[in-house]
């Protein structure tokens, strides 16, 4: 089950995806609940940084969905 965190009024949620390679690169959809719909926008960390395990993937899209939460004025 993906890791799904929530964060300053919405939910991240951890969708890393595996590279031809093997390893894992970072990827988030950012859910923002509005009454009775969501929106979803899901964005992806730069494809050159990769991670040996999903675990550590997963990490990396929660904190890389925060910091764009935070650069966010």
């Amino acid at each position: 089950m993906a890791t799904r965190v929530q964060y300053k009024g919405y939910v991240l949620v951890a969708a890393p995806s595996r590279t031809a390679g093997g390893r894992w690169v970072a990827n988030v959809i950012i859910e923002q609940h509005h009454g009775g719909s969501v929106h979803f926008q899901p964005v992806s960390d730069a494809p050159e940084k990769t991670y040996p395990t999903r675990e550590e993937a997963e990490e990396a899209s929660i904190r890389f969905g925060q910091g764009l939460l935070d650069s966010r004025k």
